[in-house]
């Protein structure tokens, strides 16, 4: 979930992992703060892109249990120059979630720390720690990917 570097950073990385890997964006592809390169990469090796989404609500039963989307419609531009968007009254979507590994993307502020203790949910980066530098991403990134590994995701 994301439409940054990052995000496309995680999903390629992802791609080599597992052959279905999507892209959840709030925004549309143009609005993505990417860099276009890393966009067609990623198209090119076949990750999906579920745009104009976020994920609302998640549900954990001891682990990851079912996504809620909800889907989105853009605004005028906002303070950054991008669309702004809002919600589409109605058009909530639960999908169940037992094979899925969710990694959000979303900046440097979360408030993901209630999420931490679950089984299948592995909290990396910005997201646990707020702003830090490049060598703590790539140990926790390291770290990530053993728990990935051992857990079997």
């Amino acid at each position: 979930m994301g439409g940054g570097n990052v995000a496309f950073d995680c999903a390629l990385s992802l791609k080599r992992l597992f052959d279905d890997v999507t892209i959840v964006y709030r925004r549309d592809i143009e609005q993505m703060p990417a860099a276009k390169d890393i966009i067609k990469i990623a198209k090119d090796e076949g990750i999906a892109f579920r745009l104009l989404t976020n994920i609302k609500n998640t549900s954990f039963n001891g682990s990851l249990d079912s996504i809620t989307y909800v889907s989105r419609e853009l605004g005028p531009k906002d303070e950054s120059g991008r669309a702004s968007f809002k919600e589409i009254e109605g058009s909530e979507k639960v999908e169940p979630a037992k094979q899925t590994l969710l990694v959000t993307a979303i900046g440097e502020k979360s408030e993901a720390s209630e999420y931490e203790d679950l089984d299948n949910v592995i909290l990396v980066g910005d997201c646990r720690y707020g702003a830090k530098t490049i060598a703590h991403a790539i140990k926790d990134g390291r770290d990530a990917a053993e728990r990935i590994i051992e857990n079997g995701f």
